[in-house]
């Protein structure tokens, strides 16, 4: 069992119908391998049962915490409530739609060694459908191809930081999906070691992926643009 302290802060958007059997996993997974550890859900203006899901497990749970935005924010701002909310040196962040594999945290968390500051999640075989592979690639190929920043797999919903990397990086100013990226360029332009880590992917099972969407798309790629701009 690990004695180094950790948060876990999971990102969710009308996700209740993942929660109800993702949050259990994760905590039993984290239970047996952290002596002391948090999960922290950020519900980013859900409308379905997210609120009152998370407060039943949070009644009978003392390691599970609920961060809510009373309306949608965008899962950039989503992940930077969780950061405000977490109190361990060590951080990881995880999708709550179900597609990624808790027990893949561990993984990660052996790769935080020595100098590694940012362990990755790389999703080796996608379960999503074609335009958010499609889109994906174009993506990862935009900012590697931009910034050289020679990581296979940017976008990924697992992560896990050393709270250090943040102190360093100053103010994450993307709200929406561009914020992986922003964390991952300013630590990587400051010479924090980056290592990536293949990870288990799923299909989802409930809802509607909310980067799919033409607004989130559009959003993203004017950070990208925004970031290229102001840091040229």
């Amino acid at each position: 069992m690990f004695s180094t302290p950790f948060s876990l802060i999971i990102l969710g958007y009308n996700d209740a119908a993942s929660l109800v059997t993702l949050l259990p996993a994760t905590n039993a997974i984290l239970q047996e391998h952290f002596s002391d550890y948090e999960i922290i859900v950020v519900n980013d203006g859900s409308l379905d049962n997210t609120i009152e899901l998370i407060s039943d497990f949070k009644k009978n749970n003392s390691k599970i915490h609920l961060v809510s935005h009373y309306q949608n924010l965008g899962v950039g701002a989503t992940f930077k409530s969780g950061l405000q909310a977490s109190k361990n040196e060590i951080v990881a962040y995880m999708d709550g739609d179900g597609q990624y594999d808790p027990a893949d945290l561990i993984k990660l968390f052996e790769a935080l060694k020595d100098d590694v500051a940012i362990a990755s999640g790389y999703r080796i075989k996608r379960a999503d459908n074609f335009k958010r592979k499609m889109v994906s690639s174009i993506y990862n190929f935009l900012l590697n191809s931009i910034f050289k920043i020679k990581l296979n797999d940017i976008n990924s919903g697992l992560k896990i930081y050393r709270r250090s990397v943040f102190e360093k990086i100053g103010v994450v100013k993307s709200n929406d999906g561009f914020f992986d990226a922003e964390i991952l360029l300013k630590a990587k332009k400051i010479n924090c070691k980056i290592l990536e880590i293949p990870i288990s992917h799923y299909k989802r099972r409930f809802g509607l992926a909310g980067g799919a969407s033409v607004k989130s798309i559009q959003s993203i790629f004017k950070s990208l643009f925004v970031f290229y701009k102001n840091n040229l």
